[in-house]
């Protein structure tokens, strides 16, 4: 994605049928009473579609036994969520199967990132950790250094 301004990396989530969240340059404490009900999340977390400054989340809260009609989640730079950088309240419906799918944006490349959702209950996912990716200044670098080792192998092989 490079650089995008807040206005266009929100008509992006739109277009992906997602909610957005957009990172803080500083982090506070989780405000959150967070605790583990894997039950509720059976399907787990996931993340996904990373590019250098964002990455997609996705949960499914189970509507039994009670649906909850929104979800916060929270994307720290450590995983006792000391360090919450993105806050955000999102809805979830029948009408999408209890799913939903946040565009965290405002991101640093090659950041490793913890996320978790919270229904207002207080019941959570599982932690999930996802990492940003490269810039892509650094990951054309990388990658033809790939290249030049994969090239070079082949040579000596042919020797």
């Amino acid at each position: 994605m490079g650089n995008i301004s807040r206005r266009d990396f929100l008509a992006v989530a739109a277009v992906l049928g997602a909610e957005a969240a957009w990172g803080r340059s500083f982090s506070t404490p989780s405000k959150s009473s967070w605790r583990e009900r894997r039950d509720l999340f059976p399907e787990g977390v996931a993340s996904g579609d990373p590019d250098s400054n964002s990455v997609l989340l996705w949960t499914r809260r189970a509507p039994q036994p009670k649906p909850a009609q929104e979800l916060v989640i929270e994307v720290a730079l450590d995983q006792t969520f000391q360090r919450v950088i993105a806050t955000q309240r999102v809805s979830i419906s029948a009408e999408a199967d209890w799913t939903c799918r946040v565009l965290v944006g405002g991101l640093k490349p090659a950041q490793v990132y913890w996320y978790r959702f919270t229904d207002p209950e207080g019941s959570g996912s599982r932690l999930g950790r996802t990492i940003t990716a490269p810039a892509d200044d650094e990951y054309t670098s990388r990658s033809s250094v790939v290249r030049t080792q994969t090239s070079e192998r082949r040579t000596r092989t042919e020797e």
